[in-house]
């Protein structure tokens, strides 16, 4: 009895390290496929995989222009998980966990090197034992990688027992040797558990089909919206002299919002700017614009005792938006 205790707690133990292991290679996973230009891997609700660690990482080798499976990495992590959020939210789409890992390795170059395949390699496969992993797939294939690590008295050879129901009669192998071997399967309907097992020693992993990308919403047709902003009073300088610059800007505005016409006039004393420097702050962008002014005073005023020449006026700033 002691030795089937002490078998099964060996067994768990195996799957949780092989569990742990996997869960490390998520992340290589990850930083392997963020910027590639495969249809599948501009799915955005991949973007959901992605922690604080493997964004900071991905922004700071890639910039801050990068783009994370369609989604841009924004100022910073809440700024791009609010993004992914809000795209949720948009389409009302997600996927579970096996379902975005499916697609991480569709694609994938079985061929070339990456910190997916140096992770299976280092996290995985080191381990004594029977292990099991996906290299990559296809729409319509799946490479998997069956390690035996023997150690001790284990032998080189074993013949292992597979849970998986094949529909075309795929042969899977009845001896493994020793290293590792690739196996190619064709990818389920629906979701399916391949499984091997060794006494001793067993793993698995979920396979599916490809998840379709999410369809797009239609659009809500533009709108315009006008909205005018008013400077304060602004005093002329005395006499001949100018007054100091007033500025008048439109606000910040959700995203999406555009401007497609701005207009600035002066009123009050110097309207039309006459005797007036009127003027963009800086040049104007599709979401903001600032103008500013400074009037002069009226010199001829002055001529009379106790008069300073000081009016004042007011800047007034038009904008049409668009927005949906």
């Amino acid at each position: 009895m002691p030795r089937i205790i002490l078998v099964i707690l060996l067994s768990v133990v195996t799957l949780l390290q092989t569990a742990l292991a996997q869960g490390v290679c998520d992340a290589a996973l990850v930083k392997s496929t963020y910027s590639s230009f495969s249809s599948d891997h501009l799915d955005w609700r991949l973007a959901s995989l992605v922690t604080d660690k493997e964004y900071e990482e991905i922004k700071h080798d890639a910039g801050g222009n990068a783009v994370i499976y369609g989604v841009p990495v924004g100022a910073s992590y809440d700024d791009f998980s609010k993004r992914v959020k809000d795209k949720q939210s948009s389409y009302n789409e997600s996927l579970t966990h096996s379902q975005a890992l499916n697609i991480l390795w569709t694609g994938l170059d079985p061929n070339a090197p990456s910190s997916y395949l140096e992770c299976l390699r280092a996290q995985i496969f080191a381990g004594r034992g029977l292990h099991l992993a996906v290299k990559s797939a296809t729409k319509t294939d799946i490479s998997l990688l069956i390690s035996w690590n023997p150690q001790g008295n284990d032998p080189s050879t074993i013949s292992p027992k597979w849970l998986w129901q094949s529909h075309d009669g795929s042969h899977l192998p009845t001896r493994v040797q020793q290293g590792l071997t690739t196996l190619i399967i064709p990818r389920p309907e629906e979701q399916r558990t391949f499984a091997v097992n060794y006494p001793g020693f067993t793993d698995s992993v979920v396979l599916e089909p490809l998840s379709k990308l999410p369809s797009l919403p239609l659009p809500a047709p533009l709108v315009n919206t006008t909205e005018t902003y008013n400077s304060d009073e602004a005093a002329s300088g005395a006499c001949k002299d100018y007054g100091a610059w007033t500025s008048v800007c439109s606000p910040d505005k959700p995203e999406g919002w555009t401007i497609v016409l701005q207009t600035f006039q002066l009123t009050g004393d110097r309207a039309g700017c006459a005797h007036a420097e009127c003027g963009l702050v800086s040049p104007a962008t599709a979401t903001k614009v600032c103008y500013h002014f400074r009037t002069q005073g009226h010199k001829e005023e002055c001529k009379h005792r106790g008069n300073t020449g000081i009016h004042y006026s007011r800047g007034v700033l038009t904008v049409v938006w668009a927005h949906h």
